[in-house]
């Protein structure tokens, strides 16, 4: 039974490494809970915390006392027949990060794990810790839409979608997209339909095909924006003058998603930065026969191009010089 144990476990981590490089998902390390029994840290962490006054025994389990310390009522830690609940390793494993040094825990679980951050926040304030130690992010649930209507799919009933399906209906650049389009805190609704369309109206493509654009622009050109030199100065029409505000917001914009830990700022940036260049470029010629003229705009095209790019590059989305 081990050795199958064992084998199943590997080949479901093999599983979900394999989706998640496909998706441009990469973590550091993976942590096997079994470690936590086999090394004793679980053990030695209800040990302490039965050392203390917050431990009591009812009912043929030991209780921890987390009402004391913000949670809605105490939880069980080991059962009346004798096994761990999942609160003595969740502690152990967090207890782990304290005492390797990092003074910050930040858990990303799902919006239905909601009542899990004070318990285990109480449990480690139990043990010592600060109570600002533990940072958790909730991540709202994602509903597929298929033609106006939600997908509706169930596991017991062997009707339910995996992302690798997902992944070879839409491809990995417009999966990404569009999870991080919407906020994590709000649940999105993923448009399978506007996922698969080649059009301005898929965000992703209409993002993309202004990156390939400018591509273009430089391709007709015959010169590439390193190759650009001095850009002379000179006034700016409406539409020149939107973009160019667009393009000094950029720094802002990324400032602000690093501190608030929020990505979706970033796509509706994107987004607004492809509007104002294609406004630009309905309006005005890039490749004009004054020389001065041509070559501001061909700097603000250059710099559209590698603000697009920068951020694509930080959503993990391909920026693709033909469309």
């Amino acid at each position: 039974l081990r050795e199958i144990t064992a084998f199943a476990t590997r080949w479901c981590m093999d599983d979900i490494k394999r989706t998640l490089a496909r998706v441009r998902v990469r973590f550091d390390t993976f942590f096997n809970e079994k470690d936590l029994y086999e090394s004793g840290a679980v053990k030695e962490i209800v040990q302490e915390l039965a050392e203390g006054d917050n431990v009591y025994e009812g009912e043929g389990a030991l209780w921890l006392a987390t009402s004391r310390f913000g949670d809605d009522k105490d939880r069980v830690l080991v059962k009346s027949d004798g096994s761990f609940t999942y609160m003595a390793p969740d502690l152990a494993y967090h207890r782990g990060k304290w005492d390797r040094g990092f003074r910050t825990a930040v858990d990303v679980l799902g919006a239905d794990h909601a009542g899990y951050p004070p318990r285990i926040r109480a449990g480690l304030v139990a043990l010592g810790l600060p109570r600002e130690f533990l940072d958790v992010e909730l991540v709202r649930l994602v509903k597929l839409v298929r033609e106006g209507e939600r997908v509706k799919f169930s596991k017991r009933a062997g009707n339910s979608v995996d992302l690798d399906e997902l992944l070879d209906e839409v491809g990995e650049d417009v999966a990404r997209y569009f999870y991080v389009r919407s906020s994590h805190n709000t649940e999105m609704n993923f448009d399978l339909d506007l996922a698969i369309r080649q059009s301005e109206e898929n965000p992703v493509f209409y993002v993309q095909y202004a990156h390939a654009r400018i591509s273009s622009i430089f391709d007709r050109a015959d010169t590439s924006p390193d190759e650009l030199g001095e850009i002379p100065a000179g006034d700016l029409a409406p539409e020149e003058r939107l973009l160019v505000l667009e393009l000094l917001d950029f720094p802002r914009v990324i400032e602000n998603s690093a501190s608030k830990r929020e990505v979706h700022p970033i796509p509706t940036y994107l987004e607004t930065l492809a509007t104002r260049f294609h406004q630009f470029y309905t309006v005005h010629r890039v490749l004009v026969d004054d020389q001065e003229t041509r070559q501001r705009r061909l700097a603000l095209c250059a710099a559209t191009k590698t603000v697009l790019r920068s951020g694509l590059a930080l959503l993990g989305v391909n920026a693709p010089e033909k469309m």
